[in-house]
């Protein structure tokens, strides 16, 4: 698995308990970004820092729980993933440069590639992401009543309808 593009680690081989992911070839930011990004002055000459790994330690966790509570090989498993962005408070920056939507997209490249490994068992993720300013409580609640409830209700009726004996009593 070392070979992969995005090799977990540690290596699941050595008996660790994967956390995160290798960025091989990651692409070298530009000293812009950097002191955009970093809020930092200086880095003109830095242009080969790049990112070189991504760590998710409190998702490693909270998988490995889930899944030893329910321990049925036979149940599919799905992780929804909800992003968001929000209103920053520079009014001349883009909200979507303030968004999560990346970190979900990466949280899913790590999920998959432990499941690949054999570290855990299948599991499906399902990305879901929000437009609105998650710092209002009014749009959150929308968010929830109009987008993820009804997601939810999709993933459960298609597991329901799709076996055998769940089919009879949905009906």
């Amino acid at each position: 698995d070392a070979d992969a593009a995005y090799p977990v680690v540690p290596d699941v081989a050595d008996g660790g308990v994967p956390c995160g992911l290798v960025l091989k070839n990651a692409t070298p930011w530009p000293a812009a970004r950097l002191a955009n990004e970093l809020k930092y002055k200086g880095w003109e000459d830095a242009t080969a820092l790049a990112p070189r790994r991504v760590y998710f330690p409190l998702l490693a966790i909270l998988v490995r729980a889930w899944l030893r509570q329910c321990d049925d090989r036979n149940v599919e498993r799905v992780v929804l993933l909800v992003s968001g962005c929000g209103t920053p408070r520079d009014a001349t920056k883009d909200a979507k440069a303030n968004s999560t939507e990346h970190v979900a997209a990466l949280m899913e490249l790590f999920l998959t590639r432990v499941a690949a490994a054999g570290n855990l068992p299948s599991i499906k993720v399902v990305r879901l992401h929000s437009e609105a300013n998650v710092f209002r409580y009014d749009e959150n609640i929308s968010f929830v009543r109009h987008e993820l409830e009804p997601a939810v209700a999709r993933l459960r009726t298609s597991r329901v309808v799709d076996d055998p004996d769940g089919a009879d009593w949905y009906a």
